[in-house]
């Protein structure tokens, strides 16, 4: 992440979010985050919001996606529709933490699958995320959300880690 003198703080936030008692904290966050880029996320003129989901195993050990608290924080402020289920993650991936870029490419290959509906078909995505290191999750979810008719994919992170 970029140092700074809040550095040390935003990085221990960012790792509560991602714990299982960190959901409240995710909801506060994404209040915050909403209400401060809200101009600049309403100029993205999204149809609908979607988290970067969880493999169903990591969000049962967790107990909640951050990603999906963020997003709908996000989508209640844009009042905006959030739909969880439009995108699943199919294969329970390594952690992205600590590999190469091209070791996170590998990673997430194949690992998202959109659902083909009505709701996504030529729609703008609002893809929400809580951190994004190189762009490969994000990428990789973006590609599954166009095959399934998207029209356009446009990301918003919480964070955002120099490498």
């Amino acid at each position: 992440m970029r140092l700074g003198p809040y550095d040390g703080r935003l990085r221990e936030l960012i790792l509560r979010l991602k714990n299982s008692q960190g959901e409240g904290l995710g909801e506060s966050l994404g209040d915050l985050w909403a209400k401060q880029a809200q101009e600049r996320l309403r100029e993205l003129h999204a149809d609908i919001i979607i988290p970067i989901p969880l493999h169903w195993w990591r969000h049962w050990l967790r107990g909640y996606n951050q990603s999906e608290t963020l997003a709908r924080s996000v989508a209640r402020h844009l009042q905006l529709p959030c739909k969880t289920g439009y995108l699943r993650r199919i294969r329970n991936t390594p952690r992205q933490t600590g590999q190469t870029p091209t070791g996170r490419r590998e990673n997430v290959r194949n690992a998202f699958q959109a659902r083909s509906c009505a709701g996504l078909r030529n729609k703008t995505v609002l893809l929400i995320d809580d951190v994004l290191t190189t762009g490969t999750t994000c990428s990789a979810a973006a590609k599954a959300l166009r095959q399934a008719g998207a029209a356009r994919v446009v990301v918003a992170v919480l964070a955002h880690s120099l490498r």
